[in-house]
């Protein structure tokens, strides 16, 4: 009939969580109640100001990083150094997907390959950029040529907390639209420009 349980949860994966509290009697009978608990995310979203935050969290603090970006005629290359232990190259196409590859290219190895000429105009994409580009005939059939040289920008990464396989991460450049990735870079991946 009256009584208190007092317990801990020492981690929230949804910002100010819905919570349904069900007693069982001993002999029967139970009583429920749904709640809302004033428990934020340990971590703010960068956008927050922006663009309307997700429910569920933030993995972590953003990351600021000096990056990279080029465009392409079928879309766009970004370089983002030190996430998830590695630098990586997103590769963000003009119908919705979007692939991403560990940045392998390293100081001794060719920028460019000399024997493939671009139309007037365009470029062919070098470094780690270029790489991607030479080694990966689906990036090279969808993204055509660069249309302009690659630029250093700042890019800031923020991955939300995995509900499903590949889960949400959330990138901006400098001066840019805030974008979000749906998936983990590989077949059925998307990608959308948020306001």
């Amino acid at each position: 009939p009256d009584g208190t349980l007092t317990f801990e949860a020492t981690d929230t994966l949804y910002n100010n969580p819905d919570v349904t509290l069900t007693a069982l009697g001993i002999s029967g009978g139970e009583a429920t109640e749904s709640v809302t608990l004033d428990w934020p995310c340990p971590h703010a979203y960068f956008f927050a100001a922006t663009v309307e935050s997700p429910n569920a969290c933030p993995v972590a603090e953003a990351l600021t990083a000096q990056g990279a970006q080029q465009s392409f005629q079928g879309g766009a290359m970004m370089w983002i150094p030190g996430i998830e232990d590695n630098d990586w190259i997103y590769v963000l196409y003009d119908d919705g997907t979007w692939q991403r590859y560990e940045d392998t290219w390293h100081e001794g190895l060719p920028e460019s390959d000399p024997s493939i000429i671009p139309p007037a105009g365009y470029e062919q994409p070098i470094r780690g950029f270029g790489k991607v580009w030479r080694e990966h005939a689906e990036v090279q059939g969808k993204l055509n040529w660069a249309t302009a040289g690659e630029s250093a920008v700042v890019i800031t990464y923020q991955r939300q907390v995995q509900e499903s396989i590949g889960g949400v991460r959330f990138i901006q450049a400098a001066g840019a639209k805030l974008i979000r990735l749906d998936g983990i870079g590989g077949s059925g991946s998307t990608w959308i420009s948020l306001p």
